[in-house]
């Protein structure tokens, strides 16, 4: 996990949870859950954890673009 995969991670989950914040609820169920999701998105903790669970699942995550990404994938096929 290197450090640039952590920040980018952050700075998504915080664009996501200021999406949260200025969707409008009308009533005290969903405040409460949009509240419950925004405080997930911006715990470290959790936020590690889904650089994390991102790698597992994407082995490409750290490469700089989708194309390098992909000319990666496509040279790891063709050798493997």
């Amino acid at each position: 996990m290197i450090e640039q995969s952590i920040r980018e991670m952050k700075d998504s989950c915080h664009l996501l949870a200021e999406h949260l914040m200025r969707v409008s609820v009308k009533t005290n169920r969903n405040r409460w859950v949009r509240q419950y999701l925004v405080d997930l998105l911006l715990d470290d903790r959790n936020v590690e954890e889904l650089v994390r669970q991102y790698e597992a699942d994407y082995p490409y995550a750290d490469a700089p673009t989708e194309y390098l990404a992909e000319v990666l994938k496509a040279y790891d096929e063709e050798v493997g």
